[in-house]
């Protein structure tokens, strides 16, 4: 998990379907099992109320995953930078 310090996984978007797309792709990569329950959960219009709730809900799976000292979600100085920051990073 280490290796997911400070790195960006989507970046320049707002847009629900890319960043969907992009937070299930890195979730499948860290753990299948919890992709596999995200997927089944997931909407299938991801612009709809629900989808929002389905992104929030992305958002704390993967900040549960964060590295020790970080944190999933927008970047402290980008807010359309979505990766695992340091705690750091969110106090400078």
């Amino acid at each position: 998990m280490e290796n997911l310090r400070n790195q960006t996984i989507i970046c320049g978007t707002m847009d629900p379907q890319a960043i969907t797309r992009a937070f299930m792709a890195t979730l499948e990569s860290i753990d299948a099992k919890a992709h596999a329950f995200m997927r089944d959960e997931m909407p299938s219009d991801i612009e709809s109320e629900e989808g929002a709730f389905f992104i929030n809900d992305l958002f704390s799976v993967l900040d549960s995953f964060a590295p020790s000292g970080c944190y999933f979600g927008a970047h402290p100085d980008d807010g359309a930078d979505f990766g695992f920051w340091s705690n750091e990073e969110a106090q400078a």
